[in-house]
């Protein structure tokens, strides 16, 4: 039996490329670890989430999607592998003018056989950004768009997103008339459990038919009549 047996621990090497070596080393140093660490850290991660034993978060189950490889992993495209050849299949290029404003992009393809071609086919762009890139994420897209019948995935992120504002201006609104809801006539907030009464108002139609003086209001009024009965009198 071998002493890593013994041990309790099994000894995995692999190659990477220069490149990546130097990378994976300035990572570990920003993170206060090693390279060794770093990689065990990794293997930790791997287990936990592509080993299907544990229940995952919509988080993880999101970043998995980057895993979503469509050749599968043995055979996948890996910048860390130090044996395989790297050739340019296609280049996408974002271009401006000097003088000008704005940038343009073009995609250049490299066919099998005869001349580059070249597109500045935004939709056909957008695409394959996203089939590269998140290439679980674009089957996901694609699957969306034969549901929305478009034609494209920009067309179908435009439909999305014309969709949520919707959604946002419909809360907005919601908001607004439940807030309104509140407002007493006389501009105030309503407060649960509060009393509401305010004051009368009267006009003529609805003035109390008798009206009750003070004493010094009555005591004035007979006082002012008393008076003009003098002078009537007077006259007479």
């Amino acid at each position: 039996m071998s002493e890593e047996k013994k041990e309790g621990y099994e000894l995995l090497q692999t190659k990477v490329s220069t490149k990546a070596a130097e990378r994976l080393n300035r990572i570990a140093r920003n993170r206060g670890t090693t390279t060794y660490g770093l990689i065990q850290l990794v293997c930790q991660f791997l287990i936990r989430t592509a080993s299907g034993e544990y229940n995952l978060s919509d988080e993880i189950n999101r970043l998995l999607t980057l895993f979503h490889l469509e050749p599968g992993w043995k055979d996948a495209y890996n910048s860390c592998d130090p044996t395989a050849d790297t050739e340019i299949a296609q280049e996408i290029l974002i271009l401006q003018q000097p003088g000008r404003r704005g940038f343009g992009a073009v995609m250049v393809n490299k066919p099998f056989m005869g001349a580059w071609t070249e597109t500045e086919c935004v939709d056909d762009i957008i695409e394959r950004i996203i089939e590269v890139c998140a290439p679980g994420v674009y089957k996901r897209l694609k699957r969306l768009c034969e549901i929305h019948e478009s034609e494209s995935i920009l067309e179908l992120l435009v439909l999305l997103t014309d969709a949520q504002v919707i959604v946002d201006l419909d809360e907005a609104n919601r908001q607004e008339i439940q807030q309104a809801d509140n407002i007493m006539s006389n501009g105030r907030a309503m407060v649960y459990g509060a009393r509401t009464r305010r004051k009368k108002h009267y006009d003529p139609d609805t003035m109390p038919q008798q009206i009750v003086f003070e004493d010094f209001e009555r005591d004035l009024g007979t006082e002012q009549l008393d008076e003009m009965e003098g002078l009537h009198h007077d006259t007479r």
